[in-house]
């Protein structure tokens, strides 16, 4: 959003240059490219997720028992490709990367891109002039890593999202840098990534 009496069209063409240099990068800069995801076994977060699915009566060393085996069975079935019923490994994995919200717009532009220290850099400077023209206001977190939330209702069918975000604070730095912005006065639009 263009806010403060900035030039929406100006506001429009930083938006459209900026997303003009992510598409020109290998993989549209898409942090869930496919040959990126890597399965590990066991999963990191397994003791708290045993901790989290509170059975009454069920020993919390048997719920993480439970849980490292079913989540071995999955490792297998993703890794080795092997088809169950309906569900086919590789259409699934194909549909992770499709179905991934990395990439945003409300009032502003928000995502969270996987892309090289100079593309990055780029961006960042492109962010910077329009910021001093008084057309963006901006918040910026890098970070080396990010982390995916999944929501899949049924692995057969193709409705599960994957909620992406900076695994070291992400969009709530990017925020919390945006907010500083905000408070030094800085511009006048809306742009947070």
């Amino acid at each position: 959003m263009a806010a403060g009496g900035a030039n929406p069209d100006a506001f429009r063409a930083v938006i459209e240059d900026i997303v003009s240099v992510i598409a020109k990068s290998p993989d549209m800069s898409n942090p869930v490219p496919l040959a990126g995801l890597r399965l590990r076994w066991p999963p990191a977060g397994a003791g708290l997720e045993a901790r989290a699915a509170r059975n009454a009566g069920i020993p919390l060393v048997v719920r993480r028992g439970a849980l490292l085996a079913r989540t071995l069975i999955y490792y297998f079935i993703l890794r080795y490709g092997i088809r169950v019923g309906r569900f086919v490994p590789a259409t699934y994995l194909q549909q992770v990367v499709e179905n991934s919200d990395f990439r945003k717009f409300a009032d502003g532009l928000r995502m969270v891109l996987d892309c090289t220290p100079d593309l990055a850099d780029a961006i960042e400077k492109r962010l910077e002039a329009a910021a001093s023209a008084g057309t963006v206001r901006y918040g910026l977190h890098r970070q080396d890593a990010a982390v995916m939330t999944c929501f899949a209702p049924s692995p057969t069918d193709s409705n599960h999202l994957h909620f992406i975000d900076g695994a070291r604070g992400g969009y709530a730095s990017a925020a919390t840098a945006l907010k500083t912005m905000t408070e030094l006065g800085e511009a006048n639009g809306h742009i947070s990534l």
